[in-house]
């Protein structure tokens, strides 16, 4: 979808399977609002109107680098989903000390 023209066909569809995600992430969460991804929002504004996400993703487009849909139900990395939350602090995920 991020290497898709807007002008392409299949981008209009692309972002509609992005909101649905985005939706279904919102029910899971039991939330309302949904972040808007679009390069001038940059998943900082809310929304609750999925029509304007689609609207703003129509007419901006995604902004960039946001491969990991950290505010849609993607996790950030690898390194922070999997393992015992209780080992991540604020300097990241604590490691154990075998044999050091």
């Amino acid at each position: 979808m991020y290497n898709l023209s807007r002008q392409d066909p299949s981008y209009i569809p692309e972002v509609c399977r992005f909101v649905d995600a985005a939706k279904n992430h919102a029910l899971r969460t039991k939330t309302k609002h949904i972040y808007c991804p679009c390069i001038d929002c940059r998943i900082i504004n809310i929304y609750e109107d999925t029509e304007a996400i689609i609207s703003h993703l129509v007419c901006r487009g995604f902004m960039k680098d946001y491969l990991i849909w950290t505010k849609h139900g993607e996790g950030s990395s690898v390194l922070y989903t999997i393992g015992d939350p209780a080992n991540i602090d604020a300097d990241g995920p604590s490691m154990p000390n075998e044999g050091f």
